[in-house]
This record gives C-alpha cells, structure tokens and sequence, in this order.
C-alpha cells in the first residue's frame, strides 16, 4: 500500500467511556491523554471531541486545531483569544496546557507545576 492509498482508506474513532461526570473532568482526563500518549503518531489529538454518554452526537472540542503555515495545527484551545499559534506553534501536540479555559486559577488541573509537586 502506498501514500495515496493510505489516504484513501477510512479513519477509525477510539470511542472511550468514562466514569466521569463533569466536562472539566473529562478535559483533563483528554489533556492527561495527550500528555502521556502525545508521542504516539497514530492518535490524532487535535481532532479530540467530547460529549455526554447520552448525547454523543452533541460534541465538544477541546482544541482549536486550525491549520498553520506548513503542517503544523494550532494547539491552543478551542475558542481561544487571539491568533492562532503562540507559544509552541509548530508543535503538533504543545505540553504547555495552562491556558486550557478550565480551572479555579484558569489552569489545566494538571498544570507543569502542579506535576513538579507530584
């Protein structure tokens, strides 16, 4: 199989269940997600949707993923204020997550530094 037909082919969804119960929890769950699998190639994380066991064809995002110049994705949060890129633009999975719009402080639960006290 080559490039053009690989392309072709269709994409499979991981649908993954939760216990969860709040969309803060289940963002964070998604950014500790991206965290610990970010260097596997085969998981698209821009593309990561949430919904409600119940609802599941009303749809969250979580990332804005917008195409930058080259083939980089912005990996700012979707809705986010600004342009698209910032700090880590280019990067296709960014660890820096505390502008995720969630949080008492507006930090992602598992920010860099709430890692270091771990």
């Amino acid at each position: 199989m080559d490039a053009t037909d690989a392309a072709s082919e269709p994409r499979w969804i991981i649908h993954l269940p939760t216990t969860l119960t709040r969309l803060v929890e289940a963002t964070a769950l998604a950014v500790a997600l991206r965290d610990s699998l970010g260097h596997v190639t085969a998981i698209d994380f821009g593309e990561t949707t949430l919904s409600e066991e119940d609802r599941q064809f009303v749809r969250t995002r979580i990332w804005c993923d917008a195409r930058l110049p080259g083939d980089a994705r912005c990996p700012r949060p979707t809705d986010h204020d600004g342009a698209c890129g910032g700090e880590g633009a280019g990067l296709r999975h960014r660890r820096d997550l505390g502008d995720l719009p969630f949080g008492a402080n507006g930090k992602s639960p598992r920010s860099p530094d709430e890692r270091r006290r771990s």
